[in-house]
C-alpha cells in the first residue's frame, strides 16, 4: 500500500471516481459492471435531507422500481450497489412527516426483488460492504456502524470490531480486497491506513501519509471500482480573525491498494 499525490492533471481521474459516488443532487447513475442505479431527484425536506426514486437496470434494461415509493438521498455518499454479489441497498421513507418510518431494503438484481427488508427507524445511511456479501447500516444513538453479512447472518458492530486490533482507528473505507476494508487513524502528523480482514483479524498492510493536521481536518474516501484503489480527500481549515472558517488544505491523495 502507498499514498501519491493527485495533482490538477489528476482531475478527470479524480472527478470520474467521485462521481460513482454521487450524493443523491445530480441524476447521475450509480455504475457498477452492467449494472446501474439512477436515483431521481424530487425535492428535500425542510431543514432535511433530499429524497426521490430509485430505478435499477442491467446492461440498459430495467430491471427494479417501486411505483410511488419514496427513497433517501442521503445514503448516496456510501456504496450501494455491488455488481459481484448482486445486491442493492436502499432506504425508502415511509412518512414525510415522521422519520422513525423508514426502512433499508435489499435488492438481489438478479430476481429483481428485495430479499430483506430491515425494522422500521430511522436510518442516516446505509450500503453493501463490496468486499464480501454483508450490508453496513448506522447504529442509531451511537458512532457506530452495524454490520450484516448476507451469506452467515453475522451480526457484528464495525468500529468495535476494527478496534480489538486498531484501538485508535477513526474511519474507514469499503475496499475491493476480499473480506476487508481500510481503516484510518488521523493524527496531527498525518493519516495511517491499515489493510484489516474484518472476518480474521489479520492486518494485510499498511501505509502513512505524513501531514500536518488541525483537529479539524477531515478526509473522505472513493473506491474506484476499475482499479480497486482509494482517491482520499483531505481537507482542513482555520478560525480567522473574522471569525470565519478558512480552508487551509484541500488535497487528494491516490492509496494504492
Amino acid at each position: 500500500m502507498q499514498f501519491s499525490l493527485l495533482t490538477g492533471a489528476d482531475t478527470p481521474y479524480i472527478e470520474a471516481v467521485k462521481r460513482n459516488i454521487p450524493f443523491g443532487f445530480n441524476n447521475e447513475p450509480v455504475i457498477d459492471g452492467n449494472y446501474q442505479l439512477l436515483f431521481t431527484y424530487k425535492g428535500e425536506i425542510r431543514y432535511g435531507p433530499a429524497y426521490g426514486s430509485i430505478t435499477m437496470y442491467k446492461d440498459g434494461a430495467l430491471i427494479w422500481q417501486k411505483e410511488g415509493a419514496t427513497h433517501s438521498g442521503e445514503q448516496f455518499g456510501y456504496n450501494v450497489l455491488s455488481a459481484a454479489y448482486a445486491k442493492a441497498v436502499i432506504i425508502e421513507w415511509h412518512s414525510f412527516t415522521d422519520p422513525s418510518k423508514q426502512t433499508v431494503d435489499i435488492i438481489d438484481l438478479n430476481s429483481g426483488s428485495c430479499i430483506l427488508t430491515l425494522p422500521k427507524r430511522r436510518y442516516c445511511f446505509a450500503g453493501h460492504l463490496y468486499s464480501f456479501n454483508a450490508i453496513f447500516y448506522d447504529a442509531f444513538h451511537t458512532a457506530d456502524v452495524h454490520v450484516k453479512h448476507l451469506d452467515t447472518g453475522e451480526e457484528f458492530m464495525l468500529l468495535e470490531r476494527i478496534r480489538q486490533v486498531l484501538p485508535n482507528a477513526n474511519g474507514w473505507s469499503v475496499c475491493a480486497c476480499p473480506d476487508s476494508i481500510i481503516a484510518f487513524t488521523k493524527t496531527a502528523t498525518g493519516i495511517e491506513s491499515q489493510l484489516l480482514n474484518l472476518l480474521t483479524l489479520e492486518l494485510m498492510g499498511q501505509a502513512s501519509l505524513s501531514v500536518p493536521l488541525s483537529k479539524n481536518a477531515s478526509f473522505y474516501s472513493y473506491l474506484d471500482k476499475l482499479s480497486g484503489n482509494i482517491v482520499m480527500e483531505l481537507s482542513d481549515y482555520k478560525i480567522n480573525a473574522a471569525n470565519l472558517a478558512e480552508t487551509t488544505l484541500k488535497q487528494y491523495y491516490l492509496l494504492t491498494v
